[in-house]
């Protein structure tokens, strides 16, 4: 059995290799094929289950092994893996984009749509009808067969290119170091952060102190650190990132833009912001910006009058024309002055595990539900940590995994994702499975993660999504 095509609640992360990517993504795309031949084609009555229902099923089975994949080149990048992901994505691509443009499949949907059953169904039913007809006519199901075939072309195209855009953000990333010799260079910044630069270059084989674009690394410099240059030289790569070298994405956003502008006049809207805003609150492109210059003529003066105080402090502290790698810098300086806050102060407070302890205390009292760490060697990387959730009468709702520490396979930033949405079942409720992943202060030596405050409030924020997924009873996974 290829691994990627496991169909066990564990992933088995550890046993997927880049060869299981191209045979078990086609595998897959093959067997929706059919799948989808088999609705088409079906002679009974259209019913939820055979229309609605079989859709649901094909999508879920193929969406597995390439969201799998997904997750692997976001948090374990190789270049064996990004191969085998560039060449299964415009298939994958292609075919999901075919979905919606399949005119057969299309009238089942209205078929179904028309029936007695359809006029009956459960509000959650109801609503993925509803959905469903949302998306086929904004994935082009009502296109001229000419402008069907050039929205499957511009569709797999923009994967291509979105991929190819997140690849460089990681390179570029990646290709950054800066190695200082000197330790009277990095006057300023706190002694934790020094010993990790050191840590970073003996790691690295290197002497000195080692610093990167990883946030863990670039943010402490732009905070802390006193010498300006430093603070220039940081900012300044971490801002050019993906705009110059082998890892130039400014080509590629132009075409992301001519070409989401170019599907979205296929469909009929003036401009992308409105096809993507059309289903969100904000409705359209136009009511958002209404929303920007408002906020923005409220803030400005606010914003004018603390630029004006920062200009002021920096003027005292020998800044004459204040720069943007100055401002987190000031920022910081002032507050120990004015306020006596020291960020770097309430660290010793927040150790990543007594953190996690308070979050899942919290979460026992708002929610009534038990976290509990437990082994599995079924993970992408040894430091990723596994959770079993259960609610107050034990019953198991679902796990998830915790991968908090950057590196440089691993893409920036945090999120929470899904990898598995539970569904009723004969005895109750499938489980769910998902993830979060962050890129905070790694422990050093023996000291533990030591989090800043806004790490913590990362922390829970991503928590909350993944609350929302394995607390979920919806019956309808998609």
């Amino acid at each position: 059995m290829n691994p990627i095509l496991s169909k066990e609640f564990l992933v088995p992360f550890k046993d997927i290799e880049a060869s299981h990517v191209v045979p078990g993504v086609r595998s897959a795309i093959e067997r929706a094929k059919n799948d989808l031949e088999s609705i088409i084609s079906n002679p009974s009555t259209r019913t939820y289950d055979n229309s609605l229902g079989a859709l649901e099923r094909l999508q879920e089975q193929l969406d597995r092994p390439m969201q799998i994949t997904a997750h692997l080149i976001s948090v374990s990048t190789t270049p064996a893996l990004r191969e085998a992901y560039r060449t299964v994505l415009p298939e994958f691509s292609e075919f999901y984009a075919s979905l919606g443009t399949n005119q057969d499949l299309w009238q089942v949907i209205q078929t179904f749509a028309k029936t007695g059953e359809a006029k009956s169904l459960s509000s959650s039913k109801k609503r993925h009808l509803e959905l469903t007809i949302q998306e086929f006519r904004r994935t082009g199901a009502e296109l001229s067969p000419n402008d069907k075939s050039r929205f499957t072309e511009i569709s797999v195209e923009l994967g291509t290119l979105q991929a190819q855009f997140a690849e460089n953000v990681l390179d570029a990333t990646n290709d950054f170091e800066l190695v200082i010799q000197q330790k009277e260079e990095l006057q300023g910044l706190p002694k934790s952060f020094v010993e990790a630069a050191r840590s970073s270059a003996e790691k690295n084989g290197q002497d000195g102190y080692r610093f990167t674009l990883q946030l863990p690394s670039a943010q402490p410099v732009l905070q802390y650190a006193e010498r300006r240059e430093f603070r220039k030289i940081i900012y300044e790569a971490m801002m050019n990132r993906g705009a110059s070298g082998p890892y130039d994405n400014r080509d590629i956003m132009r075409r992301i833009l001519q070409l989401r502008r170019e599907q979205a006049h296929l469909l009929g809207y003036l401009n992308f912001a409105d096809f993507r805003l059309e289903t969100n609150m904000v409705g359209s492109g136009a009511a958002a910006v209404e929303f920007e210059e408002e906020l923005l003529e409220r803030t400005l003066p606010y914003f004018k009058d603390e630029v004006a105080k920062l200009e002021e402090y920096a003027s005292s502290e020998g800044i004459e024309h204040l720069q943007p790698w100055d401002t987190a810098y000031l920022i910081e300086k002032m507050r120990k002055e004015k306020y006596a806050l020291d960020e770097e102060e309430l660290r010793p407070y927040f150790p990543l595990d007594r953190v996690l302890e308070g979050l899942f205390e919290i979460c026992h009292r708002l929610f009534g539900i038990e976290v509990e760490r437990r082994g599995n060697d079924q993970v992408w990387d040894s430091e990723v940590q596994f959770y079993d959730v259960r609610d107050e009468a034990k019953t198991f709702l679902g796990s998830f995994y915790a991968d908090f520490f950057p590196r440089e396979s691993k893409q920036g930033g945090a999120w929470m994702n899904s990898l598995i949405t539970g569904g009723p079942i004969k005895n109750g409720f499938a489980p769910h499975l998902g993830l979060m992943a962050a890129n905070f202060n790694p422990p050093q030596g023996n000291q533990p993660a030591l989090l800043t405050h806004r790490e913590v409030s990362t922390l829970f924020h991503e928590f909350g999504h993944l609350l929302h997924h394995l607390l979920s009873e919806v019956d309808i996974p998609s």
